[in-house]
């Protein structure tokens, strides 16, 4: 058994390299980054939140990382403990302030992105929202109109410079920078489904509004606290393990301790690495609940 899951995970580190990075890559763009006098790495001259960031490591330390198409959410402020205040949202291509309703959310769905060739998938997060989320362009050149959403994915994505080429070579190498980010489920549609053709399985899981409501602060906090600072890796730093390091938290005690011995057992050495192994562990305890339509038969997509 430990054989077969090891290869298992072997197999998927591999074939995982179609993702690791580039999952439901949003709109890709080629800025040259200085076009802002004396502000290098910049997407725009006049988008406050832009963070104009380079590589921390690697083959391409010290160049500028590619935030035109996407980039880290920045939590800006809890306005009361209803609503958090959220920076670098995608939407329409275009990044929004949102104030997020932290406390109505409607639907925690896991979803699993598929890239052709099994084991090759991606994990992250859908949250539906009882109420609109109201975005603002942050872009002060911006001449789109304030928005209202309430489908929204979190998910980890790897970054790099200008057309830089992902894949396994470039992950070995350390020269990929993990980004947490939030857009508008819309977004993730257009380019994960319509434009490349993935399969993307749901799995909507039961967690009580106050742990639907931690789970998303945590994980935007997570976002604050290691935006552009994580280099991703295989064995620790990937979409599953990312999600694995805030989730733990946000369980209750009872469930910590069923968590901890799901995961302790010698059969499950995976389930932190293999994204699609997250929702046996969700059914091992007892959180899942059913599996939803894939993304494509939701949104009424021919792929």
């Amino acid at each position: 058994m430990k054989l077969i899951s090891m290869a298992m995970l072997i197999l998927n580190l591999f074939v995982s390299t179609a993702w690791g990075y580039k999952a439901g890559q949003f709109a890709p763009k080629v800025p040259d980054m200085m076009g802002c006098p004396g502000i290098p790495c910049s997407c725009s001259c006049t988008d406050p939140y832009d963070p104009r960031v380079k590589s921390i490591a690697g083959s391409n330390v010290g160049q500028c990382l590619d935030t035109c198409s996407f980039r880290n959410a920045i939590l800006l402020s809890s306005s009361d403990e209803k609503t958090l205040t959220l920076a670098n949202v995608v939407l329409n291509d275009e990044f929004y302030v949102a104030k997020i309703p932290v406390n109505k959310i409607k639907e925690t769905i896991f979803q699993i992105e598929w890239f052709g060739v099994w084991p090759s998938n991606h994990f992250q997060i859908r949250f539906v929202f009882d109420e609109d989320v109201v975005l603002t362009p942050q872009d002060t050149s911006s001449d789109s109109s304030v928005a209202y959403e309430r489908d929204f994915v979190w998910t980890v994505m790897g970054m790099g410079p200008v057309n830089q080429i992902y894949g396994l070579e470039q992950a070995l190498n350390g020269d990929v920078i993990n980004s947490f980010v939030f857009a508008a489920m819309s977004d993730y549609v257009n380019h994960a489904v319509i434009k490349q053709g993935h399969v993307v399985e749901q799995y909507a899981v039961k967690l009580s509004k106050p742990e639907s409501s931690r789970l998303l602060e945590a994980l935007l906090q997570k976002g604050n606290s290691d935006a552009y600072q994580i280099v991703y890796n295989f064995g620790e730093r990937s979409c599953v393990q990312e999600f694995f390091k805030v989730f733990d938290g946000i369980l209750s005690d009872k469930n910590k301790i069923k968590s901890q011995k799901i995961l302790s057992q010698p059969q499950n050495i995976i389930t932190r690495t293999v994204p699609s192994e997250v929702i046996h562990y969700s059914k091992a305890l007892g959180i899942f609940l059913y599996q939803k339509p894939d993304v494509h038969k939701e949104f009424q997509i021919k792929i």
